[in-house]
């Protein structure tokens, strides 16, 4: 996973590199491949990049043909090259393979609509210079997280709420730690455990301009009605092709991938379609070994015997 952080200066007053260097070290971890910032006037953008989709060192931040925009990603965009064919067609020209640029480039064409375009797990980060606008934006489900700041004097974000623990929110917050003790976890998904400490929530962009923060839904789960009234056979069918087709998807890599697999069924499904609908040759299946009552590290083993995955 990468990691991504920036700030918005809203006076004018503050040492952005300073503060840049105290949001991204926290978040080091999350990427090991590549380190790349952007700091002008007002904003400042960071990403430390575990490289998946292109493998090319120094391609971030990407920046657009016009240098209006700035744009950093966390995540992995599962149908970029359709996406990408399709700007081609509209006349866009690209200089990578890698999915963050189609994302840049989607949004010079569609503007906001792009992301419900994307298929993927993904938070992204977009800087307007001309607008002096940032967008922030995470996907359907909230795989990957953005954790902010708002302050009169600035608004910060990252992937990690770690990231603010040394710039003064730290303070806990016990009504919410009581609501997570009861329901195990928060009800409000822009909750977080600190004070000041927020989440943007899934499916939403989020935009800063002058000061000003705005949220917007552009995307929701629907009842299927077509799906109502099938038959269980109809549906086992439905539901083989629907984990295919999102399986092979998701192995769209120009790294070496594996599985991280447990005795359970779901991470036991995913290797057995990788491996009986031979999406992949030679898969490799990692696990962990505890000396606990929950150790599933026997069932893991007899699942590599039965599937043969290294």
């Amino acid at each position: 996973m990468c990691g991504i952080t920036g700030l918005i200066d809203k006076k004018g007053k503050l040492d952005k590199k300073s503060i840049l260097d105290d949001l991204s070290i926290p978040i080091s971890h999350r990427g090991s491949d590549d380190y790349a910032e952007y700091i002008d006037e007002q904003c400042a953008l960071a990403i430390h990049r575990l490289a998946i989709i292109d493998l090319t060192l120094g391609l971030y931040p990407f920046t657009s043909e016009d240098g209006k925009l700035e744009l950093i990603l966390n995540g992995e965009i599962y149908n970029f090259l359709e996406l990408r064919e399709t700007l081609k067609n509209l006349g866009h020209v690209f200089k990578t393979n890698c999915d963050a640029e189609v994302i840049l480039k989607g949004y010079q064409q569609w503007g906001n609509e792009v992301f419900s375009k994307l298929r993927g797990m993904f938070a992204v980060a977009i800087w307007n210079k001309e607008e002096k606008k940032l967008i922030l934006v995470r996907d359907r489900v909230g795989i990957k997280p953005i954790y902010y700041v708002d302050s009169p004097e600035s608004f910060m974000f990252s992937s990690e709420a770690k990231s603010f623990l040394n710039l003064g929110s730290s303070e806990l917050d016990y009504d919410n730690i009581e609501t997570m003790l009861g329901f195990m976890f928060l009800p409000k998904s822009q909750e977080t455990l600190i004070k000041n400490i927020k989440k943007i929530p899934p499916a939403t962009i989020m935009e800063i301009q002058h000061g000003k923060i705005s949220f917007s839904k552009y995307w929701q789960l629907s009842d299927t009605k077509e799906n109502l009234n099938i038959s269980f056979e109809e549906a086992i069918s439905k539901l083989d092709d629907l984990l295919v087709e999102s399986v092979k998807i998701h192995l769209q890599s120009d790294a070496p991938l594996g599985v991280m697999l447990s005795g359970g069924i779901d991470s036991a499904l995913l290797t057995a379609v990788i491996a009986k609908k031979s999406l992949s040759s030679n898969i490799s299946t990692f696990t962990a070994k505890f000396d606990h009552k929950f150790n599933e590290s026997d069932l893991a083993k007899q699942t590599v015997k039965y599937l043969g995955t290294n």
